[in-house]
């Protein structure tokens, strides 16, 4: 009864604690890998890994705080502004990014998910700093994929430069075959049959 009673208690005098939710759905790159092997080729797994990795960075994470207030009301009632290290420390617990799906051990395909949370006193502030981060992801992810196009895009032109610098060489060297063996190539057979055929019958006329 006591421990109940204590856990009523506190249950009623503690700030209540709001989660915001948002989901993200993961599209594999649309160029084939079997086209630009040469290219860097980075799984959508790992691609989110980094994202996060930067996203929780402590620059980005100080910025977001500095941006959108977050710990405004604290500093007010503190009297003093927190230290950036507790800052950073505070956010990376509460901002949480969790990835799941993709490719299992039976090598089955699911659909690549990415889960971001936050958890504030707050429901707005809650609200506002996980889509702020679903900006920041989304930012990320078009600038790796854009690096990533364009590393594909100078394969393909280099790869076009020397398919051309081949395609010239071999002409060069077909045409040097052709003048070295005119007499025997296909093209001219026609012609060496229609000099057989009178020669064979300058014969029979002179026999």
């Amino acid at each position: 009864v006591a421990g109940s009673a204590v856990g009523v208690g506190l249950a009623l005098t503690l700030p209540p604690e709001y989660r915001a939710n948002a989901r993200l759905v993961v599209e594999s790159e649309q160029i084939p890998g079997d086209l630009a092997e040469s290219t860097v080729q980075t799984a959508a797994t790992e691609q989110l890994q980094i994202i996060a990795q930067r996203i929780k960075a402590r620059d980005t994470l100080l910025d977001m705080a500095d941006e959108l207030g977050i710990y405004q009301s604290i500093e007010r009632s503190a009297g003093e502004p927190l230290r950036a290290d507790e800052i950073v420390s505070d956010l990376r617990e509460r901002i949480v990014i969790e990835v799941t799906g993709g490719t299992t051990r039976r090598f089955e395909v699911n659909a690549l998910l990415v889960d971001v949370s936050f958890t504030d006193s707050s429901p707005d502030l809650a609200a506002a700093v996980t889509n702020r981060v679903v900006t920041l992801m989304q930012q990320e992810n078009r600038e790796m994929r854009t690096d990533v196009s364009g590393q594909t895009l100078e394969f393909f032109e280099q790869e076009v430069e020397r398919l051309n610098e081949e395609l010239s060489r071999r002409g060069e060297e077909i045409i040097r075959f052709q003048e070295a063996n005119r007499d025997a190539l296909p093209e001219s057979l026609e012609f060496r049959r229609n000099q057989l055929i009178a020669a064979q019958e300058e014969v029979l006329q002179i026999a």
